[in-house]
């Protein structure tokens, strides 16, 4: 049973489950805090962090789009793997809205790339992910490397806000005294195979985690924009409420992963 279907037979919200589960219900009745935890002894509603019986268990998490679609199906694969007995619920989202359903309580954890204020939520590292300028292979760019200010002519491919690879854009121009308007023209695009798409077909340049575009480069399709003043990689972080009573579930939940990720990608 998820957390709205369990929701939905208490007739609370969803919200008000998470906080009575989670020992955050300070500002719940005693009524209804009996209520919920009386269901969920009747119905043996558990989130999935505490669920240690060998039943059917339900894993909700969410993952931002990059980190969703080129860094997480290997280790996926291999957890569905060794848990035949765990259902997966795998959430797209860009960081804030992963962020608003982790505060919700509609997901057990999620994976993002974003700045993550440290107070708000607990945090584990998954990896470390080089974020890099690409174009088409074909782009005409001058010989040698450039410098940041030399790009602003071109048309800037960029995710939509919110998104945490955007934010992590947005810090780095800012560090440079620089803004995305400052670039020409851009495209904001929500898809990363889109944006993928967009480069190959020479329609602008953008920045990436290398995982996003690392087979187009092999195959000979995009480059790396060699920068003088640009050097950066970033981190996939695991991330769940801070204070949880299950944050020592889903802290081994996430040295598992991590252990997953290492042997799908031949430990890197």
């Amino acid at each position: 049973m998820t957390i709205k279907e369990f929701a939905l037979l208490a007739g609370v919200s969803v919200s008000t489950v998470s906080k009575i589960m989670n020992g955050k219900d300070a500002s719940i009745s005693a009524r209804t805090r009996e209520h919920v935890l009386k269901l969920a002894k009747e119905y043996n509603y558990v989130p999935y962090a505490s669920a240690t019986a060998p039943t059917t268990r339900t894993l909700t998490m969410g993952v931002t789009m990059t980190i969703g679609e080129y860094a997480v199906t290997g280790p996926l694969a291999r957890y569905l793997n060794l848990h035949p007995d765990v259902n997966v619920c795998l959430r797209f989202g860009n960081t804030d809205r992963l962020l608003e359903a982790l505060r919700a309580g509609e997901m057990d954890l999620a994976l993002s790339e974003g700045y993550i204020r440290s107070e708000e939520f607990d945090t584990e590292l998954f990896r470390r992910e080089r974020y890099i300028p690409v174009c088409a292979a074909g782009h005409a760019l001058p010989a040698g490397k450039q410098k940041l200010k030399e790009l602003l002519g071109e048309r800037l491919i960029l995710r939509e806000k919110g998104s945490g690879s955007r934010k992590i854009l947005e810090r780095n121009l800012a560090a440079r005294n620089l803004k995305i308007s400052d670039f020409i023209h851009y495209a904001e695009v929500e898809n990363i195979h889109t944006m993928v798409s967009l480069l190959v077909r020479d329609c602008g340049i953008a920045f990436l985690y290398e995982a996003a575009v690392e087979q187009e480069i092999r195959q000979g399709l995009l480059k790396e924009i060699r920068l003088e003043d640009f050097s950066m990689d970033h981190e996939f972080l695991f991330l769940w409420n801070k204070g949880s009573v299950f944050s020592s579930e889903l802290k081994k939940l996430c040295e598992e992963w991590i252990q997953l990720d290492k042997d799908a990608s031949g430990g890197r």
